[in-house]
């Protein structure tokens, strides 16, 4: 198993689709360059496609990604009670700071399963991302007469 840290990177693609009628019928392509590194592990073509599947998921929630950084880390000792995958996502958004989530690998022995690992980071991305859009535009109360 190697110890160094392997990295990939390909864009994402999406298409967004129209918000409202009177905007334009053609769909916009998103394109967010995912950088996906292994760490302690060697580098899987399906684990690299579920996070993939889960950054196009990211663009219902916001179309403004730039770029995307995931760290799927496993520890680096064999332990007695399984392998706990760490996840990290650090997305770029123009104009804001970047948006990182960190799971502590010991939090959660659901984690010994990669894909809930990376299924949680990005649920946590996600919750972040509606609470900073929450605050950024809140709901205006409309008084009635």
């Amino acid at each position: 198993m190697p110890n160094a840290t392997t990295t990939h990177s390909a864009p994402v693609t999406a298409t967004a689709k129209p918000s409202n009628l009177a905007a334009t019928n053609t769909a916009e392509v998103l394109a967010v360059e995912a950088d996906v590194s292994f760490r302690n592990m060697e580098p899987s073509d399906a684990v690299e496609e579920r996070v993939r599947e889960r950054l196009q998921w990211l663009t219902r929630y916001t179309k403004r990604i730039t770029a995307a950084r995931v760290r799927i880390e496993a520890p680096h000792r064999n332990h007695a009670k399984g392998k706990i995958y760490h996840v990290r996502v650090a997305l770029t958004l123009p104009g804001r700071p970047d948006v990182v989530v960190s799971h502590e690998p010991e939090a959660n022995h659901a984690h010994e399963d990669i894909y809930i690992a990376i299924r949680d980071a990005f649920d946590a991305v996600r919750r972040q991302l509606s609470e900073t859009a929450a605050i950024r535009s809140p709901r205006r109360k409309v008084e009635r007469e």
